[in-house]
């Protein structure tokens, strides 16, 4: 595997370990989450590189399969982008629901 596409594989590994930091530190669950500026924000950006380096993974060998790929890109493009419309409840339910499988097929790859 190309170095650039395990470099931006660890940012994404190292990414989500810091959002599972982050929801590890809300004990009172998504309302005192999204009511922690400074929390919705750190994650925000979590999810903006994570966006970022699938997308250029997609780009240098779109060969790799991810789930959820254009999702995880459009997430990005959304913060970026349209900073007045991001929902920190659907980054919560992202990080909930989603993050798992990414954090599993992430570590395959830099496993192989």
């Amino acid at each position: 595997m190309d170095k650039r596409v395990k470099k931006w594989l660890f940012d994404i590994s190292i990414c989500i370990e810091e959002i599972e930091s982050y929801i590890d530190n809300v004990h009172g669950g998504k309302e005192e989450f999204v009511s922690n500026l400074m929390l919705c924000r750190a994650m925000e950006r979590s999810f903006e590189i994570i966006g970022e380096a699938l997308n250029r993974i997609s780009k240098e060998n779109p060969t790799i399969e991810i789930s959820d790929l254009s999702e995880y890109i459009g997430m990005r493009n959304i913060i970026a982008h349209g900073y007045d419309v991001v929902s920190y409840d659907k980054l919560w339910q992202t990080a909930q629901d989603d993050l798992p499988r990414l954090k599993n097929e992430v570590e395959k790859l830099l496993n192989t």
